[in-house]
């Protein structure tokens, strides 16, 4: 609604990457480092950013990480599923999943919020009633 939280919006959308890559990247999931171990770590992590994202009510560390959790499930999937297409259906269950996560945004963060403590809730943007 004012210049300055759009401005704030554009750099939280630069930063996340510029957050979440180093990340990744120290995995080895770049130097193709794919062990099930870290595939696993990728997804975990995934789900921590996701749960993040819900809290602070911004999407972009999500969309920051997506790619590498797509690589991590695409992997795990050719590796251990035998399916020659796993990128395809990897793309396909995260896209699922991200759609119904946008459409009940709000109804999962009102409930995501509404089992932390409330110490820990005060700190967090509130969550939208309608």
């Amino acid at each position: 609604m004012t210049r300055k939280s759009d401005v704030a919006f554009w750099l939280h959308l630069l930063a996340a990457p510029l957050m979440i890559h180093p990340v990744f990247s120290s995995l080895g999931v770049l130097d193709g480092n794919d062990s099930l171990n870290i595939m696993v770590l990728i997804v975990v992590l995934y789900v921590f950013m996701t749960v993040l994202s819900i809290s602070i009510d911004r999407r972009a560390f999500m969309v920051s990480s997506l790619m590498y959790v797509m690589y991590a499930l695409s992997s795990l999937i050719e590796n251990y599923g035998g399916v020659g297409y796993s990128l395809a259906v990897t793309g396909v269950v995260m896209g699922v999943s991200l759609l119904m996560l946008s459409i009940y945004w709000q109804a999962v963060r009102r409930m995501f919020l509404a089992r932390l403590p409330a110490r820990i809730r005060g700190y967090l943007p509130a969550a939208n009633l309608g």
